[in-house]
């Protein structure tokens, strides 16, 4: 039994903290993909008589699209992390195990 649940805890532990890990690592990585598209975003606000002038509209709306698409992307597993958060919340609570 007590084999059981120190490896069952350990096991817990493990997955707990590359969870954390991985939850950090795509916080940093849509931080940075946002910040790219507000600054192109912003450029693009400030020499709009520029581009105007030079005719590359075309050109700046691909590029922000392109910054849109990027900024998208990790935001297709947030079900799976919500999912994930709400059965750690549930674990701590029902187990009585001390949070992150």
């Amino acid at each position: 039994m007590i084999i059981t649940v120190s490896v069952i805890t350990f096991g817990y532990q493990y997955f707990a903290s590359f969870y954390r890990a991985s939850a950090r690592e795509v916080k940093r990585l849509d931080a940075i993909l946002r910040s790219l598209l507000y600054s192109h975003f912003s450029e693009s606000l400030t020499g709009l008589p520029t581009i105007r002038s030079y005719g590359e509209i075309p050109q700046f709306v691909r590029d922000n699209r392109f910054y849109i698409d990027l900024g998208i992307i990790p935001h297709r597993y947030e079900s799976e992390v919500s999912t994930v958060n709400t059965w750690e919340e549930i674990e701590h609570n029902e187990l009585k195990i001390p949070g992150p």
